[in-house]
Parts: structure tokens; sequence; C-alpha cells
């Protein structure tokens, strides 16, 4: 087998493994009240996540 043949062969074998995450937001009407949420409690304990952003949300 040659090297090009090898690495396609492993390309197609490592994608069989792959999760591919896309940036589409679920269409569930409760989803931006979760956002919301998860950004607040990313404030609290045990978090204590700093608001890095220029601007409040």
């Amino acid at each position: 087998m040659d090297m090009r043949q090898h690495l396609v062969d492993v390309a197609i074998k490592a994608a069989g493994s792959l999760l591919v995450i896309v940036p589409t937001p679920p269409q569930d009407k409760g989803y931006s009240e979760f956002v919301e949420n998860v950004r607040q409690y990313n404030f609290k304990e045990p978090f204590n996540f700093p608001n890095k952003l220029p601007y409040p949300k």
C-alpha cells in the first residue's frame, strides 16, 4: 500500500469517530432562558467567571 492510500485510510477511520458541532442554536422556545441562566450561574460559586465583555449583556 502506498503512503497516499494509507493516509486516506487513516483519515476515513478517524472521521468515523468525528463529532460535528454546528453553530445553530436549538429552536426550543426556552433556549434563550436557558442561555441567560447559564450566564448568571457562571458569575456565581463555584465558577466565578468574570465578565470580560466591554458591555453588559
